[in-house]
């Protein structure tokens, strides 16, 4: 059904997406290792084991298809591992936004007490 070229550009494919989940990984870590980032690690672990164990089937059955489809098992794996990923990522985002908002209000403030302070210091003048 594919061709070996066909085939391995759908491996790439998937390491690709796998090497840009790990930079990000990797990224995400130096801002703390929340249980956020722990939910995308045992995400990406988890799609990595079932991608690398499809292609590790491929050579040990000689079966084109497995590294494209893979075995039930493997592809519930890869499924748990993306839920997992996409759930951390979820958190993350909730937790990058409320930041975001609680910078916001201190900047606010910041320039309330300011404004503050120029007034006061207009009357003692």
């Amino acid at each position: 059904m594919f061709s070996g070229v066909e085939l391995i550009l759908l491996s790439s494919g998937n390491v690709l997406v796998l090497v840009f989940k790990w930079i990000g990984i990797v990224a995400v870590a130096k801002s703390g290792r929340t249980g956020s980032w722990w939910c995308m690690l045992s995400g990406v672990a988890l799609t990595t084991w079932a991608t690398v164990s499809s292609v590790v089937e491929q050579y040990a059955l000689g079966g084109p298809m497995l590294a494209v489809e893979g075995t039930p098992l493997a592809i519930f794996i890869s499924q748990l591992g993306l839920l997992l990923f996409a759930a951390g990522f979820a958190m993350f985002g909730f937790r990058v936004a409320r930041m975001a908002r609680r910078a916001a209000e201190l900047e606010g403030l910041c320039a309330g007490m300011a404004e503050e302070m120029g007034r006061k210091g207009e009357g003692v003048s």
